[in-house]
């Protein structure tokens, strides 16, 4: 039974990144499609990796961030003045709660970036993944 729970959540998991990757594939396709005419089909092809590109870094910047940890909160009896300055993270998330579609359009930039070039994708990951060196 649970076995069986397992492979239903593993095929499901599967048909959704075959939906993921057919939609951003379609969605690069459009793009280009669209400026192709506009710019020469190189200039269509590299508009569309820098869209993919500037996902790609967005969600490598959340995900980075979401590595980090929770930050520390200001306590009721405490200053406001010792409140920790909010992060690069919090102020995207807040751009993504204000501007929906921005939002939307990054990361769909980024998952045709992530499917161009997982070259890069791989490189990135290495570097937030690095550890950090001991302060002194």
């Amino acid at each position: 039974m649970i076995v069986q729970r397992i492979i239903y959540g593993v095929t499901a998991l599967a048909a959704l990144a075959a939906a993921v990757f057919i939609l951003i594939f379609a969605l690069a396709f459009g793009l280009y499609a669209l400026l192709r005419d506009v710019l020469t089909p190189a200039g269509a092809a590299g508009a569309v990796a820098l869209a993919a590109a500037i996902l790609i870094a967005i969600v490598a910047f959340v995900l980075a961030q979401k590595a980090r940890g929770a930050k520390m909160k200001a306590r009721p009896g405490r200053p406001e003045d010792y409140r920790t300055p909010e992060s690069f993270i919090d102020r995207v998330v807040g751009v993504a709660k204000d501007r929906p579609f921005v939002a939307a359009g990054a990361a769909v930039a980024a998952g045709l970036l992530a499917v161009a070039n997982p070259a890069l994708v791989t490189a990135v990951m290495r570097a937030f993944m690095a550890p950090r060196p001991p302060r002194r």
